[in-house]
C-alpha cells in the first residue's frame, strides 16, 4: 500500500489538494505499478510558525 504524506503550509483549496493527490496517485499507478485502490495520500498542514529551517522559524524568513 503506497502511502504518501504531504506537509505544506495552509492555504490550498480542496480542488488544489485533490489535483495534487491525483497527480501523485497517477504517478504511483503508472510508474510504480501500484493498484489504484491501494494508494493513499495524507495532507499535514503546518503553520509557518511551526516550520523550522536553518535554525530559524519559516515565519521569520
Amino acid at each position: 500500500m503506497p502511502l504518501v504524506e504531504i506537509s505544506l503550509f495552509p492555504g490550498r483549496s480542496e480542488e488544489q489538494k485533490l489535483a495534487i493527490a491525483r497527480a501523485v496517485s497517477d504517478a504511483l499507478i503508472e510508474i510504480g505499478r501500484a493498484r489504484p485502490e491501494t494508494v493513499e495520500v495524507i495532507y499535514r498542514e503546518v503553520e509557518r510558525a511551526d516550520w523550522f529551517k536553518v535554525d530559524r522559524l519559516r515565519a521569520d524568513a
